[in-house]
């Protein structure tokens, strides 16, 4: 069972699709506008490396620490997902786990899921220390929570206060260092309420 089935949203003026390897064009023609690729706070692709950047954020392999690739890859990684969406658990923050070493939970479909992917880690020729160092580079350890956002933008309208934008800003810097203590910018909102955002905010 996957995650979520591919899903597209049309309205009069917009277009939004699932990301797939013929939006390369595409990607690359945005980017040029403004030469996003230059600025420190996006991970916007040079042109040159969009077709791997696209290769990248479809395959889940990397996310696993994964170089090689077997026929039970797809389960895995679906079972996977499925154990998330059943547990509600956060996205990014079950993918950190795993490149830390950390239990993604204590429910025992977990326990088995991650000893299945151990055992999957154990038969490609590539060193432990490699397939976390390819998670480290695929997992962000920190992303730009709605609510985070919300609140850096309250406190710089309301208040004048633009100092919580700027640690926010600092942390989104390097969001693929695993080695600094977020707990403060890696929690999800306190409520699962659906969030409402809209483009260019």
């Amino acid at each position: 069972m996957a995650f979520i089935d591919p899903v597209t949203l049309e309205g009069k003026h917009v277009r939004i699709e699932p990301l797939a390897r013929g939006h390369e064009e595409g990607v690359k023609s945005a980017a040029s506008d403004g030469e996003l690729w230059r600025l420190w706070y996006t991970s916007v692709p040079a042109p040159a490396k969009t077709g791997e950047w696209i290769d990248a954020a479809l395959d889940m392999r990397a996310k696993l620490g994964l170089f090689t690739a077997e026929d039970g890859d797809k389960a895995l990684v679906d079972d996977l997902l499925d154990w998330m969406q059943r547990h509600d658990a956060d996205f990014t923050n079950t993918f950190v786990a795993l490149t830390r070493g950390l239990r993604i939970g204590d429910d025992g479909d977990a326990a088995a899921w991650q000893r299945r992917w151990t055992e999957r880690r154990a038969r490609q020729p590539q060193p432990a220390a490699e397939g976390e160092g390819l998670m480290r580079r695929h997992n962000p350890a920190v992303i730009p929570r709605n609510h985070l956002v919300e609140a850096a933008l309250q406190a710089a309208t309301d208040h004048g206060d633009v100092s919580v934008m700027g640690r926010l800003l600092d942390v989104l810097a390097a969001p693929y260092d695993h080695d600094r203590d977020l707990a403060a910018f890696t929690a999800p909102a306190p409520d699962a309420t659906p969030y409402r955002t809209f483009c260019g905010t």
